[in-house]
C-alpha cells in the first residue's frame, strides 16, 4: 500500500493490476491534496512514475479515484 517513486526498483511506480479481462472500460485518476489532478489514465497497463508536468511529485498523501465498467454491463 506505499508508492515510492524513488527508483530502487521497489514500488516505484502506481499501476493497477490483476485479472482485467472482465473489465470494459478503465479510468485511473490521482490527485493531490489540494485537489489538482496529476494523473489519469484508461489504460491499465498504463502507469504513474510519480512525475507530475516533468517534475517528481511532492511526498505526500494522494487520493486515488478507479471506475471501472464491466462486459456484463456492471459498475
Amino acid at each position: 500500500n506505499t508508492f515510492t517513486p524513488n527508483g530502487d526498483g521497489s514500488n516505484d511506480f502506481f499501476r493497477i493490476f490483476g485479472n482485467m479481462q472482465a473489465v470494459n472500460y478503465m479510468q485511473l485518476q490521482v490527485f493531490n491534496r489540494s485537489g489538482e489532478k496529476v494523473f489519469e489514465t484508461t489504460d491499465y497497463q498504463t502507469f504513474w512514475d510519480g512525475y507530475y508536468n516533468g517534475l517528481p511529485a511532492d511526498a505526500g498523501v494522494y487520493v486515488w479515484l478507479l471506475r471501472l465498467s464491466f462486459i456484463d454491463g456492471h459498475y
